[in-house]
């Protein structure tokens, strides 16, 4: 019986060993970036971005956007939020629009931004949709955006309104 015990020890302290292991190793080792949600990222930059309010609907907006990571390490979007917006999702522009109930097909809640690279999200492909604005939109006014990563911070950008060309 000792026997049997000593050798449940010795297997549930090399259990307890690897899961402290596996859980310093899945602690993010990248010195760039903090591990606190309210830390403003320094090496991920969203640029020009423009939002146009739809013409079929009063309460949704459509925005378009550039976004680079300069840093090391390949980071995780999971998710856009504005003062403005009830909510922030995806949208494709050859997608018809429709109300879904979860989050499983909106990519900016689970989107890798590969490390030192661009990502572009142009009016003729997937961009952000701004659904239950709180009020209506001036041509010209910046409104405030924010793209939160897991476990690395946060990146504050405007979007400048602008009315919409074409069809």
């Amino acid at each position: 019986m000792i026997f049997f015990c000593r050798r449940m020890s010795l297997v549930a302290l090399a259990i307890s060993a690897l899961g402290a292991g596996y859980q310093a190793a899945a602690q993010p080792q990248n010195h760039e970036a903090s591990s606190s949600n309210d830390t403003e990222i320094t090496e991920v930059t969203v640029h020009g971005g423009v939002l146009h309010p739809s013409r079929h609907f009063p309460d949704r907006a459509a925005g378009y956007f550039t976004i680079h990571n300069a840093g090391t390490a390949d980071l995780l979007l999971k998710g856009i939020t504005s003062p403005l917006c009830t909510s922030v999702t995806s949208n494709h522009s050859n997608q018809e629009m429709i109300e879904t109930t979860g989050d499983s097909d909106d990519i900016f809640q689970h989107l890798a931004i590969p490390h030192k690279s661009t990502m572009v999200f142009p009016a003729a492909g997937y961009h952000l949709s701004c659904r239950g604005l709180h009020r209506s939109l001036q041509n010209g006014e910046t409104i405030p955006f924010t793209f939160h990563f897991l476990d690395v911070g946060h990146v504050s950008t405007n979007f400048t309104v602008q009315e919409p060309t074409g069809k």
